[in-house]
């Protein structure tokens, strides 16, 4: 068992709460299937106010957990897009892949 987490600030609060509305009511399934489908066992997202602005707090926890992100990008699941997208919408950031080159 491994665990991960990843602070980074909230450029649009809004997006953050959409987000949070989807995965805790119409999309709830889909996010329990999908972070079985990835191997964890928990994980929580949260929005902090800190003194530096919003924060979004992602702490994940299963199974080889420090792929989930290579795994996700990798995905082509509908639910998983959503969720890549909606971490963009929030912070700006796209989470990066890393992949060795073939030898």
């Amino acid at each position: 068992m491994s665990s991960i987490g990843f602070v980074g600030p909230v450029k649009d609060v809004e997006a953050f709460k959409a987000f949070a509305k989807e995965v805790n009511g119409g999309r709830k399934a889909e996010h329990a299937e999908a972070c079985r489908r990835h191997g964890l066992t928990k994980q929580r997202v949260f929005l902090a106010q800190t003194p530096m602005g919003p924060m979004v707090n992602v702490y994940s926890e299963g199974l080889n957990v420090s792929f989930f992100m290579a795994r996700l990008r990798a995905s082509t699941n509908a639910f998983d897009k959503f969720y890549l997208e909606s971490l963009n919408k929030m912070t700006g950031v796209v989470p990066v892949l890393l992949v060795a080159p073939n030898a």
